[in-house]
């Protein structure tokens, strides 16, 4: 019966074969990172750094003592201004921007003198316009009126005393005629309903009371409450107030009653 090859002895000196070594390819590229390893990485735009800047400037600027905090106050300025100049036309934030870039440079003038600007009234006038315009709105007895009348009055002194050197100015001298004639519109409410009060006759029917038979119009003095084409009440310059003028239909009688 054949019998198996017992196992050959391996000399102490025989060298042991090792597995090679494999170095990686200079070609391979790296792992692709998986899209649960990559952060967004959300970047500020120059809008909205120059924002936080006057923002961090105005107050420093409310709480300056020393040079030094006018001297963060005013670098913070500066460096707005820089990225503010720096918004495209075609970006979303460009009209922004520029309002944003009136301001710094109008409190950097300041600070650089290390003073707080002064109070500017125009958000005091914006405010009693808003009021007169919302009491506008559901205004019907003579009293109501003369109260929109305080109010755009009110307005227009604010927006008067808007200093030259403010960003404001410009707007607030254009605002300061279109809110004269919607005070010259509530005078004229007010001189109707006057007109228009109610007079019992003799022999006690009453005569009810007139309104303005449609709504203003620019540009033609047929009216009263008309404006004329450089946006002035017609008052009495009207066609209807002139004697021998014509004779339009500017007022309605409502209310008659027996």
């Amino acid at each position: 019966m054949a019998t198996n090859p017992e196992p050959q002895p391996t000399p102490q000196n025989a060298p042991v074969a090792e597995a090679p070594l494999i170095e990686p390819s200079p070609t391979s590229t790296p792992p692709i990172p998986t899209e649960q390893s990559i952060e967004p990485v959300v970047q500020q735009t120059a809008y909205q750094e120059a924002f936080d800047l006057t923002t961090s400037a105005q107050t420093f600027a409310e709480n300056a003592v020393s040079a030094d905090d006018w001297n963060v106050v005013t670098t913070q300025f500066e460096q707005a201004i820089k990225l503010l100049e720096g918004v495209p036309a075609q970006d979303v934030n460009y009209a922004a921007a520029q309002d944003s870039l009136k301001r710094s440079s109008y409190a950097l003038s300041f600070a650089q003198k290390q003073e707080l600007p002064p109070s500017d009234p125009f958000p005091e006038a914006i405010k009693a316009a808003m009021n007169a315009a919302n009491l506008t709105q559901t205004a019907s007895f003579t009293s109501e009126w003369r109260q929109i009348v305080e109010q755009w009055e009110a307005a227009i002194q604010h927006l008067a005393n808007v200093p030259k050197s403010s960003p404001n100015y410009e707007t607030a001298q254009a605002k300061i005629a279109e809110y004269s004639k919607n005070q010259t519109y509530a005078q004229e409410r007010i001189k109707a309903l006057t007109a228009s009060s109610t007079t019992t006759t003799s022999t006690g029917q009453s005569k009810g009371s007139i309104a303005p038979a449609r709504s203003p119009r620019s540009g033609s003095c047929q009216c009263p409450y008309d404006y004329d084409s450089r946006g002035r009440s017609c008052g009495e310059r009207s066609a209807y107030s002139r004697p021998g003028g014509d004779a339009p239909m500017c007022y309605i009688r409502v209310g008659v009653s027996q």
